[in-house]
């Protein structure tokens, strides 16, 4: 089924646009760049942040390359709000072993601290003990964060109002059944979906074809069968500020793997492939309805990332070049803007501001090569840079570009502060502070209709062939059950709570299975 009736598009041409506190003395910010760091790129033309805060006072400790390019997380930076940082890093640092530690042990010490912005005072500084390499950090906006250690989840709320002690201490929530194998929550904080690895022991025997000799002969047990727990959660955050954070149990379901979309409050997007190279678009709800959007071009599963509740970033593939394209998508079917994306990149990695109309995205630059894919492995040697790049939501426009280094290919090295007007990032050995331009009220570049990559669907467009997730009430509680969302961005089912080496654990053993 194709929403395109007037082409059939063999290339893509786009438009060229897109808690103690243990620090006696504060880490003093610099108005001048660092000796030693890369200069990076802006279009407003500075060759230098507007801050530096410096990391060694800190204790920050640069991890060999080879970790952050094998997805480890291994620091990350985050505003709480605009005169807030919170850092997190990997301490070189013995691990005391405890009985009750999960048995996915691989542990690691982490340094977290609150730093005022932009003098670099640390107002609370604490260490995690982690049990993996994988990401721990996720922000929901409001200043609140949601922190996992190992199949333990809770909420740093580190600037409420009324708080007493340590700012840095985790209000724990959940207990996964299982281990982690995917977090996500949606721009606003609003839905967070998490997934674990759950075991369903089988009761039932396998019979034997023929009679045993030895009618004493035990059954064979029927093996044990590996599911994914997904867990759909409710949260409100609007009277975070004053310490007062809602949750609530949306529903859950079991799925033969781990699934990923891109999600807001009401729904997620997902996309179904029709003939060859082109894909119809859906927003489906919560509650089971599904709503043709239009259709895009593309060689590749496109990847999707919401940006507001109405607008959301399509990334797709130009066979023709081996580059990708992002536009901009709206929920009543427009296509805002498009840019084309250099051909030697990894696939982006997006965050958005949404409040501010702003976001901003990651890639890896490499020298040469082509794209890759998430889960391909890519050589020191042939990578280039981390270039980060904040854009207008509406019109595209560029406000500012980074090239910076150290490379970490989890993305979790810079952050965009809420309001849309501060960059920061590791670059080196420093916090580099950028501040914004106020948003731009520019129009989008115009794209001719023959280059358009998204095409609306008619009013009477059919729905998706395969059923959707959609939510039935099991309990008088109002807990709910979420069947399986089919057809779900196969882009986003990397295990990214696994590191490569645990991951390549489950995979033998899967092979061992077989």
């Amino acid at each position: 089924m194709l929403f395109r009736s007037h082409r059939r598009a063999c290339c893509i041409l786009t438009a060229s646009v897109m808690l103690s506190l243990t620090s006696a003395m504060p880490a003093c910010a610099q108005k001048t760049k660092a000796k030693g760091a890369a200069i990076p790129v802006s279009p407003t033309g500075k060759d230098m942040p507007d801050a530096t805060i410096p990391l060694e006072p800190l204790g920050f400790q640069q991890t060999p390359m080879r970790y952050a390019l094998a997805g480890a997380v291994v620091s990350s930076l985050h505003y709480v709000d605009s005169h807030h940082l919170l850092l997190t890093y990997r301490e070189q640092a013995l691990i005391t072993r405890r009985p009750d530690d999960p048995p996915e042990d691989n542990g690691q010490m982490v340094a977290a601290l609150l730093l005022e912005v932009p003098s670099g005072k640390v107002l609370a500084r604490t260490e995690w003990r982690l049990f993996d390499h994988a990401r721990y950090l996720w922000p929901m906006g409001n200043g609140v964060f949601l922190r996992r250690i190992g199949r333990s989840l809770c909420l740093l709320n580190p600037l409420a109002e009324g708080g007493e002690g340590d700012p840095l201490k985790c209000l724990p929530f959940m207990e996964l059944p299982g281990p982690p194998s995917y977090i996500m929550a949606s721009h606003d904080g609003r839905m967070v979906i998490v997934e674990s690895e759950v075991v369903k022991h089988s009761e039932a025997a396998s019979a034997p074809a023929s009679p045993p000799l030895n009618p004493a002969m035990p059954k064979t047990a029927a093996p044990d069968v590996h599911r994914t727990m997904v867990q759909f959660l409710r949260f409100d955050l609007s009277h975070a500020a004053h310490g007062q954070i809602s949750l609530a149990h949306a529903g859950q379901m079991l799925a033969d793997n781990p699934i990923g979309f891109p999600l807001i409050g009401d729904g997620y997007v997902h996309a179904e492939e029709g003939d060859k190279d082109d894909w119809n678009l859906f927003f489906s709800t919560w509650s089971g309805h599904a709503e043709p959007l239009g259709d895009v071009v593309s060689t590749c599963n496109p990847l999707s990332e919401f940006l507001s509740d109405q607008e959301f970033l399509v990334v797709t593939c130009n066979g023709s070049d081996d580059s990708r394209v992002m536009t901009l998508v709206t929920r009543d079917k427009r296509e805002l803007w498009q840019q084309k994306l250099e051909a030697d990149s990894m696939p982006p990695d997006v965050k958005a501001a949404a409040t501010s109309g702003r976001f901003a995205i990651s890639r890896i630059l490499r020298n040469g090569g082509g794209s890759v894919a998430l889960t391909d492995m890519i050589p020191s040697d042939t990578i280039r840079a981390q270039r980060v790049e904040v854009r207008d939501v509406k019109n595209g426009a560029l406000v500012a570009q980074v090239d910076m280094t150290p490379v970490q290919r989890a993305a979790q090295n810079f952050s965009l502060s809420g309001d849309g007007l501060h960059l920061a990032l590791i670059q080196n050995d420093v916090i580099a502070i950028y501040d914004l331009s106020p948003l731009q009220d520019l129009p989008a570049p115009k794209v001719k209709p023959g280059d358009l990559i998204f095409v609306a669907a008619p009013a009477d467009a059919p729905g998706p062939k395969a059923v959707h997730a959609s939510a039935t009430s099991v309990s008088a509680t109002g807990e709910t059950v979420i069947e399986q969302p089919q057809n779900v961005d196969e882009r986003r089912t990397v295990l990214t709570l696994y590191t490569p080496e645990e991951q390549a654990e489950r995979d033998r053993k899967a092979a061992e299975k077989k």
